[in-house]
């Protein structure tokens, strides 16, 4: 009797979920016919290992239908964003695309204090590799190679998604979710919901360490230092602009720019 409760009750979530789906297929297939049915999509176009369970999370929690998985990078895929209203899990291969694409969204760049970002991930990928569940490759492994390269690319990423949304900052939130005090409702304001939402960080992997430490240090402060990273930039969660007079391969110089209806001081009180 408890597994024919069991098969009932997942019946009936199955077919809601379904119904669900079919009018955001129908408001989005307007949508990419030009035609204005109100439908809007929310994209967290952050990289991994930022919080993106917990987005997803939120997400569902306001009511919305959000999917959590890589399968949606791939922006040549139009029927993954048919089916949904919010996407998370890592960046898209052009976020541009799905801005033109589908008209009105709101993105969210999701991101994280630098060394504890590359920590995270570290981890992720050896608890993948020990359970049969990742396969490295040149970019996705544990060498200084792999991290140096996530290092320049988060930071040309970032600096890509700030210029974009320069002249629409009401489009974009950007969002340390470890280290906000209260990101849901953060998140809920900015998609203009009143529904309050108070969601703990959750993480997506098993713990292997402490807040606020590092299980990689060592290798994390020497690939910043190779890189010619600030130490005063160590955490940041937006970019790393180079310094005055630098010498360095730290590509980018955006301490010219300045985005006030869009960066907020971080809260130095927050967790870690």
């Amino acid at each position: 009797m408890k597994n024919q409760n069991k098969g009932f009750s997942l019946s009936w979530h199955t077919a809601y979920n379904r119904i669900r789906v079919w009018p955001i297929m129908v408001q989005s297939t307007l949508l990419l016919l030009g035609i204005p049915t109100g439908h809007r999509k929310v994209f967290a176009i952050g990289f991994n290992k930022t919080a993106t369970t917990s987005i997803h999370k939120v997400f569902q929690k306001l009511g919305m239908v959000s999917v959590h998985n890589t399968h949606w990078r791939n922006t040549k895929r139009t029927y993954v964003f048919l089916k949904y209203q919010c996407f998370t899990d890592g960046a898209p291969d052009d976020f541009t695309v799905l801005d033109r694409r589908f008209k009105n969204s709101k993105f969210i760049l999701n991101t994280r204090d630098l060394d504890e970002w590359i920590d995270s991930r570290l981890e992720h990928i050896k608890l993948g590799v020990a359970g049969k569940t990742t396969t490295a490759t040149p970019t996705w492994d544990c060498t200084d190679a792999a991290v140096k390269h996530w290092i320049v690319a988060r930071n040309s990423f970032h600096q890509e998604v700030l210029d974009y949304f320069r002249d629409r900052p009401e489009d974009l939130l950007v969002l340390n979710y470890i280290r906000e005090p209260d990101p849901g409702s953060k998140i809920a304001g900015f998609l203009g919901k009143k529904r309050s939402v108070t969601k703990e960080y959750e993480r997506s992997t098993k713990k292997t360490r402490e807040a606020g430490s590092l299980r990689n240090e060592a290798q994390i402060h020497r690939c910043l230092r190779e890189l010619g990273v600030p130490k005063s930039k160590w955490k940041t969660d937006i970019h790393g602009p180079i310094e005055a007079g630098s010498t360095t391969i730290w590509p980018y110089d955006t301490s010219g720019l300045t985005y006030p209806n869009i960066l907020t001081p971080p809260d130095l009180h927050g967790d870690p």
